[in-house]
């Protein structure tokens, strides 16, 4: 069995024009450790105990660097290398994008399920995207439209004034899906569901109550017609619910319901009678009633200062194939995640390269989580955040104790990187002296973000947390699946660096993943 590689990792540090590379050995370095730079100063190289590990420098290095050779009985490994003279440039802030965004698609595009490749959105469904603007805009339109220079009484317009739903903007405001139109957002698809196909939503009855129709129970039938006929002396209604009135706690909502009148002295019936076994010939119930579409129940929270706000009408959207989760069901439309779906057409031609490349078919799920945690980093002033599942929605009975463990708490340290890896392939070299060989395919450096992670803390310590006066960490709500894989791939891409670069101080782990470089080809 071949000897382990040591492990290599470097980082482009450009404000101080060095690059950072260090080296995990399996065993303490001794005659046979040696370092090298390759003819065009490109790939370092390391060899130990017969095994070789390399990499491709991030970044150009000074011409008269040379590598010192590693000192006996040491198993980390450190270098500064300094980068080439270059005119200074002007700091540019990081600007992480997403795939997929509205510029990047036409109506040519189509999506499928990333499990089973069930087609979601076919082509030619949606003839025009539209990049949604970021979630703080209502609130920043607000604050404008508050603060705003006094305008006459005279020259006031029909618009000034109202409510926000009135002015088009405001914290209430809510952006609605279209039919033949996509929305984008970093993390998902605003479509509407006449758009998509191959979708099912799943909805689990956990309560029925409905006034008087909730009652069919074989031990109370007959009280509850007797309370009925007791009270039934003028005409009854039962009001319709308004979804976007917040439910109290405890109290069951039922959407898509009808005004049911009940007559005037109307007494004597039976329960079976007024429910009808036989609904189309009951004279008391509508004709052409829609069964109701959703069923929630807001139930008291305790232990929780703060608690969520949840939309009682968001469903889950499934694959009607392999019942995998592709997103929500909201009064706004589907809310369909990019991480569950494969681009299966080719971009817009306005964005192709000249050599007619495809976007990437199915990115990493860090392609879409990172630009959010960046998005919302630069919109709120924090850089650490509690990932974690949101309260069960209305198709759930409860939380399971499984999901309500699951989170992870970040720090997003460095948003924009370049990092190499090296290979952690090993192959036997000759022990004589030498040109060390090179391997030519050398994973090249990679856009990445440094984040710091560690378990999140329980659910009560993590609300207070949060609700902290001067709190600088905010969350990042997502399904526990994807809290779980994210949750990994940080584990895994730690496992990855050497020991000495694995921890930080106050107890965070590090974690490097990938981000998207804004290209169309390749992931």
């Amino acid at each position: 069995m071949p000897p382990p590689p040591p492990l290599i990792y470097a980082e482009l540090l450009p404000n101080i024009r060095q690059i950072s590379v260090l080296a995990a050995l399996p065993t303490p370095s001794g005659a046979t450790t040696r370092v090298s730079l390759s003819k065009d100063r490109a790939v370092l190289t390391l060899v130990h105990n017969g095994a070789t590990a390399s990499l491709q420098l991030p970044g150009a290095i000074a011409p008269t660097y040379t590598p010192t050779q590693p000192h006996p009985a040491l198993a980390q490994l450190s270098w500064r290398i300094p980068l080439v003279a270059s005119p200074s440039q002007q700091r540019v802030a990081p600007s992480l994008p997403a795939p997929w965004s509205a510029n990047a698609l036409a109506s040519t595009s189509s999506f499928s399920c990333r499990g089973c490749g069930q087609v979601i959105l076919p082509p030619g469904r949606v003839t025009l995207w539209r990049d949604l603007p970021s979630e703080n805009w209502a609130e920043m339109m607000e604050f404008w439209h508050c603060h705003k220079p006094d305008v006459p009484v005279g020259e006031k317009g029909d618009g000034e004034g109202g409510d926000n739903t009135t002015k088009g903007y405001g914290a209430n405001t809510r952006m609605m899906a279209q039919r033949g139109v996509g929305k984008v957002d970093l993390t998902y698809f605003l479509l509407d569901s006449e758009d998509c196909s191959g979708l099912e939503v799943r909805i689990f009855v956990i309560l029925f109550l409905l006034g008087f129709f909730g009652f069919y129970i074989s031990g109370i039938k007959k009280a509850a017609c007797q309370l009925i006929a007791s009270v039934a002396r003028s005409p009854i209604q039962m009001p319709q619910s308004d979804p976007s009135t917040p439910s109290q706690d405890g109290e069951c909502t039922l959407s898509h319901r009808e005004w049911v009148t009940l007559p005037s002295g109307f007494s004597g019936f039976s329960m079976g009678e007024c429910l009808g076994r036989d609904e189309e010939h009951n004279p008391y119930l509508p004709t052409s009633r829609p069964r109701p579409t959703s069923i929630s129940c807001k139930l008291p929270l305790h232990n929780q200062t703060n608690p969520p706000q949840t939309n009682p009408s968001s469903l889950t959207v499934t694959c009607t194939y392999c019942a995998a989760r592709i997103g929500t069901s909201t009064p706004a439309g589907y809310q369909l995640y990019k991480w569950s779906l494969s681009l299966t057409a080719p971009l817009t031609t306005s964005t192709s390269s000249p050599t007619s490349q495809l976007a990437p078919t199915s990115p990493p799920l860090p392609h879409f989580i990172l630009p959010q945690l960046h998005a919302q980093s630069s919109a709120l002033g924090v850089s650490k955040f509690i990932i974690r599942p949101p309260p069960p929605p209305a198709d759930v009975e409860s939380e399971s104790d499984t999901d309500a463990e699951v989170g992870v708490y970040v720090w997003l340290f460095a948003p924009s990187l370049t990092v190499s890896f090296s290979s952690l392939s090993s192959r036997p070299i000759s022990s004589h002296p030498g040109p060390i060989p090179t391997n030519s395919s050398q994973p090249t450096p990679l856009p990445a973000s440094k984040l710091l992670f560690r378990p999140s803390p329980p659910r009560d310590e993590a609300t207070a947390l949060l609700d902290a006066p001067n709190s600088a960490v905010e969350e990042l709500r997502l399904p526990a699946s994807v809290v779980r894989a994210f949750t990994t791939l940080l584990q895994e891409s730690n496992a990855r660096l050497p020991e000495g670069a694995r921890a930080f101080a106050g107890g965070w782990d590090v974690g490097i993943l990938e981000v998207w470089d804004g290209g169309e080809g390749g992931v």
